[in-house]
């Protein structure tokens, strides 16, 4: 359920109107959301969420109020007009303050799929059912999610700045156990725009394989290891990255990327391996992200880094007039991979573990981009090119930015989440002592 263009438009107008600010930018979000969950082998229950929300920010110089509302009758939209406006006189002033944008242009970016809006609780309920068949043939213990859903978000100012984007999304995943507790299995997707793209059965046949193969883990001593990580324990070992390409934080020495002898950032220098290239595309077919960031800077294709040499960092509105730059956003992220897959990394390697994915990191030094976290879900010893046996879990110490320059080989990437990441084999992933966890 959500809002089209028009009457997006027609509301964030009449805030706008009823604004005696010097300056006003109005954001209406919505839509619906529905989940179906599954646990112990059967379903347990069923989500359907829907709304709208009005946020209003308003500035008198640098005075800067702001306030939220989700009714849209004129009376309820004069009064959060107004509410905003008594804080905004009551604070002290900003000095970080940026005016609203002038109009801008933005790309068409088609992410609205209706048969994905459509899906309903029956139609995940089939697709569940199956998966809870499957495990209760194989005496397997199985647990996850469905969800689908819609929305929109919009946002208009007092320089005459309008946008307008809707999208789908959908989403499953999927964990499997053995009756003995000793092996598990995780698969999922998530992100996805069209409900089409979604295979349950699919994903959960991996699942399955991973916990059968998982069961009764072998004893390995924690040590540094050649790792070989699937798609899924890349990116969610690689989102901490994102943490630390904010130009902002390089400048002020808070940074991996902070130069410690110039005073400044690294942009320009070569800090990751020559075969890593990172790059943003808003309007990437397998990722169909939104047109425009939260206060309307339209969306680019943006080179990251370029054979490891980091070529554009992200500049904030206020940061980017401070240093003289354009600012710049990320949308999502895709990392160039290789040609080879997952048992071809495999078969290359003499000795190293296979990490299917990773659970609970944690920041451990910014400075570094230094983490903490855990195998899980399937970890594996490998030796003379094949898998020998499942292995315990371990808690690693490691950064992405070691990994990054570490990396061997590559997969040919794929999407997952809101990436398009490969999998890899690198030397030297520092595992720090043993999990009891499965």
């Amino acid at each position: 359920m959500i809002l089209t263009e028009t009457e997006a438009k027609a509301i964030l107008e009449k805030v706008i109107s009823y604004s005696t600010a010097d300056e006003t930018v109005a954001y209406l979000t919505g839509g619906s959301g529905a989940l179906s969950r599954f646990a112990n082998n059967a379903m347990t229950h069923n989500i359907d969420k829907r709304g709208f929300s009005l946020s209003v920010t308003v500035a008198f110089g640098q005075k800067e109020g702001s306030s939220t509302i989700n009714k849209f009758d004129d009376e309820s939209l004069k009064q959060v007009v107004k509410r905003a406006e008594s804080i905004a006189r009551l604070l002290p002033d900003n000095p970080e303050h940026m005016p609203p944008l002038p109009p801008q242009k933005y790309r068409k970016i088609e992410s609205y799929f209706p048969e994905t809006a459509e899906f309903g609780p029956m139609d995940r309920a089939k697709e569940i059912l199956k998966v809870i068949q499957t495990c209760d043939q194989k005496e397997l213990i199985t647990a996850g999610t469905f969800s689908n859903g819609d929305g929109f978000n919009s946002i208009a100012n007092s320089e005459g700045l309008f946008g307008y984007h809707k999208s789908t999304n959908c989403g499953f995943s999927v964990s499997v156990r053995t009756q003995d507790r000793t092996g598990s299995g995780r698969a999922e997707q998530s992100n996805e725009r069209r409900i089409g793209e979604l295979n349950p059965s699919q994903l959960a046949a991996e699942a399955i394989r991973t916990a059968e193969m998982s069961r009764n883990p072998h004893p390995q001593e924690p040590g540094d290891y050649t790792v070989i990580l699937k798609p899924t324990a890349m990116m969610e070992f690689f989102i901490y990255l994102l943490f630390g390409l904010s130009a902002r934080e390089a400048d002020e020495g808070r940074s991996f990327l902070s130069d410690r002898k110039t005073g400044g950032n690294k942009l320009g220098q070569k800090v990751f391996g020559e075969n890593i290239t990172i790059r943003s595309a808003a309007a990437h077919p397998k990722l169909l992200g939104t047109p425009f960031g939260g206060d309307g800077l339209p969306a680019k294709d943006i080179t990251w880094v370029e054979k490891g040499v980091v070529k554009n960092l992200i500049y904030s509105r206020y940061w980017a007039a401070q240093k003289g730059k354009e600012p710049t956003f990320a949308m999502n992220f895709l990392i160039e991979g290789g040609d080879h897959i997952i048992d071809e990394l495999i078969k290359d390697t003499e000795k190293g573990i296979l990490v299917s994915s990773f659970w609970y990191i944690r920041m451990v030094d910014p400075n570094n981009l230094l983490c903490t976290g855990l195998t899980r879900d399937g970890t594996f010893w490998v030796e003379n090119g094949k898998i020998q046996y499942p292995i315990n879990n371990f808690r690693f110490n490691e950064s992405p930015v070691v990994l990054l320059n570490n990396i061997e080989k590559m997969t040919k990437p794929q999407k997952v989440g809101f990436g398009i990441m490969p999998g890899v084999k690198a030397h030297n992933f520092t595992f720090s002592s043993v999990s009891e966890a499965v």
